[in-house]
């Protein structure tokens, strides 16, 4: 089920979630545009990027931060 979308690093995300009685929920980040990729994937609460996410050391912490804004209704 679609969540909605946000910006990221001047991406649309679309936020994408799946649940299941085994594993429970999993969201996925998946990058809007003209070639769609996943760009990370989060469960258990923990953020894993995709090997097409940035790879620089402050992506993780950019991507979940603007997440948990989408999520609670907030941005800046």
């Amino acid at each position: 089920m679609i969540i909605g979308q946000f910006t990221w690093r001047k991406w649309e995300i679309e936020a994408e979630s799946i649940t299941s009685p085994l594993v429970g929920e999993v969201i996925w980040l998946n990058r809007t545009g003209p070639a769609p990729v996943g760009i990370g994937m989060i469960r258990d609460d923990r953020l894993e990027l995709t090997a097409f996410a940035p790879a620089d050391d402050l992506a993780p912490l950019e991507l979940r931060h603007a997440f948990d804004e989408f999520r609670s209704g907030t941005t800046t």
